[in-house]
């Protein structure tokens, strides 16, 4: 799942005007969202530290990538949460720590985000820096299931499927693949063809 990797729109639009100009459009927009970040602005912050992550208009820098996550995080953005929790996770930027990943996860699902739900869930599921616990992992993918997340879908038919946070069932793990395979997620796909083969869960 992607990690809310965005940058906004009104930024983007300057780089297409910069394009049309000729000049270069991700250091445009890493000039952009410089100044704005300099302000204050936490949708700047986030989208500066985006830049320094891919070294997209700016030098690579996982550091100063972290720096202007952390400023955004704080001031309540949730792609920058996001961002900075994955960072803490991997060790890229900042000591690997994962109870602040987990910390900055949870702060994101906690206002609704659907990849901090998604990551919060994989957190419980698989014991990342927690002990695991399926019941939470299923209960955090099945927020983000609600708002259309394939990956959310998959991972509760995998629940259903192994009777992982819930009663084994066959019937809702093949629901859960059909809804996640019909938006293109490829292992729902392999999953769902996999029952069609042996005939579980599937008429």
């Amino acid at each position: 799942m992607g990690r809310g990797l965005m940058m906004h729109r009104a930024f983007v639009i300057c780089a297409l005007a910069a394009l049309l100009a000729g000049c270069h459009p991700q250091a445009e927009i890493a000039k952009l969202d410089r100044r704005e970040a300099l302000k204050g602005n936490p949708i700047a912050e986030n989208d500066l530290g985006v830049m320094y992550e891919t070294g997209e208009g700016v030098p690579k820098s996982d550091v100063k990538a972290a720096k202007w996550y952390r400023l955004s995080a704080h001031a309540g953005d949730v792609h920058a949460q996001v961002n900075l929790g994955w960072l803490y996770q991997k060790g890229r930027g900042v000591p690997q720590s994962d109870a602040k990943g987990l910390y900055w996860y949870k702060s994101a699902a906690d206002h609704g985000d659907p990849v901090g739900e998604y990551n919060l869930g994989n957190v419980y599921y698989y014991g990342q820096g927690v002990p695991r616990d399926y019941a939470k992992a299923v209960k955090w993918y099945r927020r983000d299931a609600k708002q259309g997340d394939a990956e959310a879908e998959t991972a509760l038919g995998v629940a259903y499927a192994l009777g992982r946070g819930v009663p084994k069932d066959e019937s809702k793990a093949d629901k859960w693949y059909r809804l996640a395979a019909a938006a293109g997620d490829r292992d729902a796909q392999i999953d769902l063809a996999s029952d069609y083969q042996s005939g579980h869960g599937v008429p």
